[in-house]
């Protein structure tokens, strides 16, 4: 059985928001990161 991109993206995005980390949809890749900083 193998996972694809999107499976292993969404566990990810799970595992990070059970440590707390906040998603930012407005933040979607490094040069909309740094227009924020």
């Amino acid at each position: 059985m193998s996972t694809t991109e999107n499976q292993i993206e969404q566990d990810l995005i799970a595992r990070l928001t059970e440590l707390k980390y906040t998603l930012r949809p407005d933040i979607r890749d490094r040069a909309s990161l740094e227009k924020k900083l």
